[in-house]
């Protein structure tokens, strides 16, 4: 197998750079591949070799800042299990450096519908630890059997996110106890 082309690397790394500033700037409406091409200086027909346009680039960008979301603590209590998962996620969602492009990225994805397909499998893919949690303590008893592990994880991340991209209020100890004790029985 062949090494990568450290050439390509550079380029690459330029433009989503580049992507990534403009987006911060000007949001996803102000990012066009022109600016990005004018940023970086690489020439839109490369961008457009990598890209085959702004969803893709808009996506790998958001990538490229390493946007890893907590892993599932295992407890064998639900309570300490949301509890341990929520407070990882909000200091995630509140300190991570791609925590301010959350709100470039579902501004996209609200005008694009590949970016709504790809921001709905990456939020996906994040939610499924906290569904885990919720499945395994339905299994074991902790939770009612009716209990919808897809919906009261959305309810408990959702709660997460709009603290974070709508009200702008802290999401602290003190509101995941009240979240917690307000959504999980007992």
């Amino acid at each position: 197998m062949t090494e990568p082309d450290p050439r390509i690397a550079h380029t690459r790394d330029r433009v989503l750079r580049a992507a990534l500033g403009l987006l911060a700037e000007r949001g996803a409406g102000g990012l066009t591949i022109e600016a990005v091409a004018q940023r970086s200086g690489v020439a839109k027909s490369t961008i457009y070799r990598h890209w085959p346009g702004l969803p893709p680039l808009i996506l790998d960008a958001f990538k490229s800042v390493d946007p890893v979301f907590p892993s599932r603590p295992v407890t064998g209590s639900v309570r300490e299990e949301t509890r341990l998962f929520l407070t990882a996620l909000g200091d995630t969602i509140t300190h991570a450096p791609w925590a301010t492009l959350m709100s470039t990225l579902v501004d996209a994805a609200e005008r694009d519908a590949d970016l709504r397909t790809l921001l709905a499998d990456f939020i996906e893919q994040r939610r499924a630890p906290l569904r885990a949690i919720i499945s395994d303590a339905t299994e074991r008893g902790q939770l009612p059997k009716d209990t919808d592990p897809g919906f009261l994880a959305g309810l408990l991340g959702g709660a997460l996110f709009y603290r974070r991209l709508v009200s702008h209020e802290p999401i602290d100890d003190a509101f995941i106890d009240q979240l917690l004790d307000q959504c999980l029985p007992g």
